[in-house]
């Protein structure tokens, strides 16, 4: 088995404070920093803040939360994905290009503002699919 260094100084041992070996504590000896004062904050007016667009405010709400991505896979029919598809090319064409996990983000966005009973009867309108086996590796 390595044996521990030896310390020169017992002070040195992990666990044991200067002062039990009749040394004062170096943080004991030096005076304490007076703490600085708080710069003075500029006096602002109410209205000036009322002026920033709301657009601006939620971008800068946006760029500050930093999202957790999580890629799951996501069953849906060949039809499903298909209108997908041509939202994405409306949206294109309106002016606006979207990524088609945009617009699931903003539909799961919608389902949160739905009613429960909304949301189950659209799922009873959903026809089944048919899952792929899985193959175990």
């Amino acid at each position: 088995m390595a044996q521990p260094p030896k310390l020169k100084d017992p002070a040195q041992a992990p666990g044991v404070t200067p002062a039990a070996h009749g040394k004062p504590a170096l943080a004991a000896s030096r005076p304490r920093a007076r703490a600085k004062a708080a710069p003075a904050t500029p006096e602002v007016d109410v209205a000036e803040t009322a002026e920033v667009p709301a657009a601006e405010a939620t971008k800068a709400a946006k760029e500050t939360v930093k999202l957790r991505l999580v890629s799951r896979n996501v069953a849906m029919s060949a039809d499903e994905y298909a209108v997908l598809a041509d939202v994405k090319k409306a949206c294109g064409a309106a002016g606006f290009p979207v990524k088609k996990s945009e617009l699931l983000r903003i539909g799961v966005g919608m389902l949160t503002s739905l009613p429960l009973a909304s949301i189950q009867t659209a799922m009873a309108d959903l026809a089944p699919l048919k899952r792929r086996n899985t193959k175990k590796k």
